[in-house]
């Protein structure tokens, strides 16, 4: 089953508030934030604007500066799982409700322009795997890597708080497990960047007992 944004959200405004947990992270090292955000061109008071919304060149600009002072390669691994479904209001709620995996990102991706992504997003479910993959959908300058890392951080957060569970992440590198029939029902949770390779069919195991061949990765 194959599940996909269909929406173009390149050039939309986001609200300032998803700027939050780096915002932060920024203070928690002391950084000059309200020089930063004036260098990217955002009113002084805006960030206690909970109606202000950031032009694209904006956020860009105020991230990028955010990325050069903390110099954190694994930035969005560590922020993304801090994009907790209350954070998207009742966009959050209707997620929150669902009653699976694919029900709760159908919502997400049909609602994707009230969220915070630059990107292209797209679920599959095989063999009882759910793939996320992502795709950016705009130049995102130094911002790409940090922002495919932190949408697929928060994707993993949004899927737990779903379902009220935490999901078991697959090692890519090491196969535990042989395919088994479709399933609607996820037992573990892949995040992939697309430019890596990592997508059927070199990610998921083939075939079941003798069978078993091991996935490329």
């Amino acid at each position: 089953m194959l599940l996909e944004t269909r929406t173009k959200p390149g050039n939309v405004r986001h609200l300032i508030y998803g700027l939050n947990p780096l915002v932060s992270l920024l203070r928690q090292h002391g950084a000059d934030v309200e020089t930063m955000l004036a260098a990217a061109r955002i009113p002084p008071g805006a960030l206690a604007d909970p109606d202000y919304k950031l032009s694209p060149a904006q956020e860009l600009s105020f991230t990028e500066r955010a990325l050069a002072q903390l110099d954190q390669p694994d930035l969005g691994l560590r922020l993304g799982p801090r994009y907790h479904l209350s954070a998207y209001g009742m966009l959050g709620l209707a997620v929150m409700t669902s009653s699976n995996l694919v029900e709760a990102f159908g919502v997400l991706f049909r609602n994707i322009l009230m969220t915070w992504t630059y990107m292209h997003w797209s679920l599959r479910t095989e063999n009882g795997v759910a793939i996320i993959a992502l795709g950016k959908q705009r130049d995102l300058g130094g911002c790409h890597q940090y922002m495919i890392d932190r949408g697929l951080a928060a994707s993993y957060t949004i899927a737990a708080e779903a379902l009220g569970k935490r999901l078991p992440l697959l090692e890519a590198m090491t196969p535990a497990f042989a395919a088994v029939r479709e399933s609607r029902r996820a037992r573990r949770f892949v995040g992939v960047s697309m430019a890596l390779g990592l997508h059927n069919p070199n990610l998921v195991p083939e075939g079941a007992g003798r069978d078993y061949k091991a996935s490329r990765y």
